[in-house]
C-alpha cells in the first residue's frame, strides 16, 4: 500500500507533567502499558468522529460497549450515571459526562428484564423483574440489596409487562390483566400487596407510569391507554377505534401528555391525558421503535426501523433532524437530566448525541469487548496479575489509550501523525481514514497504512 522505499514509523506517548510528548521508539520494545490499559475504569475510550460526514457504522458499531446487544438504557436521578443491559443479562455502569466505564456486572437471572428505575429510602435503583418476583438492584454499584428480591404474592405470573414508583418507594405494576401495588413499609419491605384492578377482556395492559405521585396511573395497552384513578379505583379508557396498537411512548413533564408512537405502522402523536382527545398527530417514513422526550418537554426523540434516529418538535411534531446509523431491532434512548444531550443504544454501540442540534458526540469503548479480528490500531498491554500479554484492536480514529504505543503510522510527507492523547489525524487536510479497514488515507495525499506490529 506505501512505497517499498518508505520506512515506517513508530510513535509512542509518553506522559511529561500535564503535557503529551511524541516519541519515535521501538514498537516491540515499547509494547507493555502495564495497569494503565487494563483496569475497567481505564477500559473504556470514548471514539469520536473525525469529521461531521464520518460513518457511525464504521465508528461505532467497531466500538462496542457490549459484546451483545444492548436492550435498555437508563440515566440515574442525579444524572451522573448511564446504565446499559445487554440481550446476555450483562449491566454496565458509565459516567455520563466522561463515558467512562465504571462497573460491569453479570445479571444472578438471565430470564430477568430491567423495568423501571426508582428511587427507594435514599438508594437509587433499577427494579429487575422475572420469575414472580421483583429484584432491586443497588446503582450505581449493580449489586441486589440486603434483603433480596421481593417476592409478588398478589399476582400469579412468572412476568411483569411494566413497573414503576412514587416519591415514597411504593412499587406500582402490570401484568396482562391485572394492575397491582406493593406498598412500602421499610426499608425494601413489600409485605402489604394489593391487586388494584383486574380485566378479562383481550385489550392487555403493557406498561405502566405513575402520574401524580400515585394519584393516577398511565396504562398503555394493546390498542389505546387508560387512566386508572388509584383513589377511587375506577379507570377511562381511551380505547377507540383511532386509538395506537403496540405503541412506545414518553410522558412528558408534568404527566398531562404524552408522546405515543405506533410500533407496526409509522405514526406518532401528542396525547392528553386528561380527556385522551390528540393535540397532533404526523406521520414518520418508518416504523417506530422507541420514544423519548427531553426534561422541558421541548423536543421527542424518536428510534426508527430505517436505520435512523429523529428529533421532533413537540409543539407540532414536525421533524428537526434525523441522524442515520447502523440497523438495529430496537433503539433505547435515554435523555440527560440536563436536556444537553441524550444516549441511544445500537446494536453493541451507545451513541452519544447533542440536544438539540443533534449531532453524534461520539460512542465509548469498552476494549474489553473488542473482537480479535476487528481491523485498526493494535495497543498491547501486559496484565499486572497474570503477566500476559493482551492485544485490544481498537477502530480507525479511535482514541489512543494512555500510556499506549500509537501505531498509527502514515508515512508519506509528515501530514498525518499521531497528534497528543487523541486520535490519528491529518494536519491540514480534512480527516485520517481506513479505506475497506486495509491502510490509512489522508485525503488528497495518497495512501497510508496502519502499522500494526
Amino acid at each position: 500500500m506505501t512505497n517499498k522505499n518508505e520506512r515506517p514509523e513508530v510513535y509512542a506517548l509518553r506522559q511529561d507533567g500535564m503535557t503529551w510528548q511524541l516519541s519515535r521508539r521501538d514498537f516491540l520494545k515499547a509494547a507493555g502499558l502495564g495497569a494503565a490499559v487494563m483496569g475497567v475504569g481505564m477500559n473504556t475510550r470514548f471514539v469520536k468522529p473525525a469529521h461531521a460526514a464520518s460513518d457511525l457504522t464504521t465508528l461505532c458499531k467497531s466500538a462496542p460497549a457490549h459484546q451483545n446487544t444492548i436492550i435498555d438504557l437508563m440515566i440515574s436521578a442525579d444524572g451522573k450515571h448511564l446504565f446499559s443491559f445487554d440481550s446476555a443479562s450483562q449491566q454496565k455502569c458509565w459516567d455520563y459526562s466522561s463515558h467512562a466505564l465504571e462497573k460491569s456486572e453479570k445479571a444472578k437471572d438471565i430470564n430477568e428484564e430491567l423495568l423501571a428505575m426508582a428511587f427507594i429510602n435514599g438508594n437509587s435503583l433499577a427494579l429487575m423483574g422475572g420469575s414472580s418476583s421483583i429484584r432491586p438492584l443497588l446503582l450505581p454499584e449493580l449489586k441486589e440489596t440486603s434483603s433480596g428480591s421481593i417476592k409478588v404474592n398478589v399476582v400469579k405470573t412468572s412476568s411483569f409487562n411494566g413497573l414503576d414508583t412514587d416519591t415514597h418507594g411504593n412499587i406500582y405494576g402490570v401484568t396482562g390483566n391485572v394492575i397491582f401495588k406493593l406498598n412500602r413499609e421499610g426499608d425494601f419491605s413489600y409485605t402489604d400487596q394489593e391487586k388494584l384492578y383486574e380485566i378479562s377482556e383481550d385489550n392487555k395492559f403493557q406498561d405502566i407510569t405513575v402520574l401524580s405521585d400515585g394519584r393516577y396511573l398511565f396504562i398503555l395497552r394493546q390498542k389505546g391507554f387508560s387512566i386508572f384513578d388509584v383513589q377511587s379505583g375506577t379507570i377511562q379508557n381511551y380505547v377507540g377505534t383511532d386509538a395506537v396498537p403496540n405503541a412506545v411512548y414518553a410522558v412528558l413533564p408534568g404527566g398531562a401528555k404524552a408522546l405515543i408512537c405506533a410500533k407496526g405502522n409509522e405514526e406518532y402523536r401528542l396525547v392528553s391525558l386528561t380527556d385522551g382527545h390528540v393535540i397532533w398527530k404526523k406521520d414518520l417514513d418508518q416504523s417506530i421503535l422507541s420514544a423519548a422526550v427531553t426534561p422541558d418537554g421541548s423536543y421527542g426523540i424518536l428510534g426508527g426501523t430505517d436505520k435512523e434516529i429523529v428529533l421532533v418538535s413537540m409543539e407540532d411534531g414536525a421533524v428537526l433532524h434525523r441522524l442515520t446509523t447502523v440497523a438495529a431491532k430496537w433503539l433505547p434512548i435515554a435523555v440527560a437530566k440536563d436536556g444537553s444531550s441524550c444516549a441511544v443504544a445500537v446494536d453493541k454501540s451507545i451513541l452519544f448525541i447533542s440536544l438539540p442540534d443533534f449531532e453524534l458526540l461520539g460512542c465509548p469503548v469498552d476494549l474489553k469487548e473488542m473482537k480479535d479480528d476487528t481491523k485498526g490500531i493494535e495497543v498491547k498491554g501486559t496484565d499486572p496479575v497474570t503477566g500476559q500479554t493482551v492485544t485490544y484492536t481498537l477502530p480507525c480514529g479511535s482514541p489512543i489509550p494512555e500510556g499506549a504505543v500509537c501505531v498509527c503510522n502514515c508515512v508519506a510527507g509528515d501530514v498525518c501523525s499521531c497528534v497528543g492523547h487523541v486520535v490519528c489525524t491529518c494536519e491540514g487536510y480534512s480527516y485520517c481514514s481506513c479505506e475497506g479497514y486495509s491502510y490509512c488515507s489522508c485525503e488528497g495525499v495518497g495512501p497510508h497504512y496502519w502499522y500494526p506490529d
